[in-house]
This record gives C-alpha cells, structure tokens and sequence, in this order.
C-alpha cells in the first residue's frame, strides 16, 4: 500500500472497477486529516449532560387506565363523560429516571406535593 495516497475506484474494463492512487480531478484530491473536532465526540459539544429532576404534571385520565395512587392506594381511574384529571409525576432518584407515579390531584395536594409543584399545561388546540 502506497504511504498517505487516497484510492479512488474507476472503471476497469467493461464490467469491472479497480481502485486508483490518483483522482482524475486533481482538485478533489486530498489527502484526508484528522482534525480535533473531528476526533471528539459528538455528544458533549451539542449538548450538556442532562440532570434528571423529579416533575409533576396534570394531565386527563386516559381510558383504560390501571394505575394505582401512591396515596390513597385506589385506582385513579377513567370515567366516561367525566373529564377527570391526574398528576403524573417523573421520579428521578440520584440524577437517575426510576419510575412514573399517577396521584388523584387532591391526594398529591394533600401528600405535600412531593415531587414539586404541578405543572398545568394548557388544553391542546382543537382541529377544525
């Protein structure tokens, strides 16, 4: 193998490509270089390292839903024509996501709202 050349492929014959140390354009041929942003990752210059924090946000209760409430220990559960609502909580433990918790909005009022403040987003738009 030839010291730092770049192999181009080019047509051989009829049906067969053969590689070449020299491109026929000699403005395309570079010598490839490794520069320092291109040896780093990625990952940590695009964006920092994220920190898991616990959060609770009010959100409707689904249809089939089967979660049970940490606090009262009944199901927080869908009913039809009601428009219930639920505070689902993010649980980080130690910087780290552990599990999700669903609460009835009184009883998370009532636990001292442990994973925070709620977080009340707004309805979404209705199509038309």
């Amino acid at each position: 193998m030839l010291d730092d050349d770049v192999f181009w492929w080019e047509p051989v014959g009829r049906w067969a490509w053969g590689a070449s140390a020299v491109h026929p354009c000699p403005a395309l041929a570079l010598k490839p270089t490794l520069a320092p942003v291109d040896v780093q990752d990625m990952s940590l210059v695009l964006s920092p390292p994220a920190v898991g924090q616990s959060r609770a946000v009010l959100r409707p209760v689904p249809a089939g839903n089967s979660a049970v409430c940490p606090t009262c220990g009944a199901l927080v559960k869908f009913a039809a024509r009601v428009r219930k609502q639920q505070v689902i909580a993010n649980v980080y433990v130690d910087g780290r996501w552990a599990r999700v918790e669903h609460f009835h909005p009184t009883c998370y009022t009532e636990a001292g709202e442990p994973h925070g403040a709620v977080i009340e987003n707004p309805p979404p738009e209705r199509r038309r």
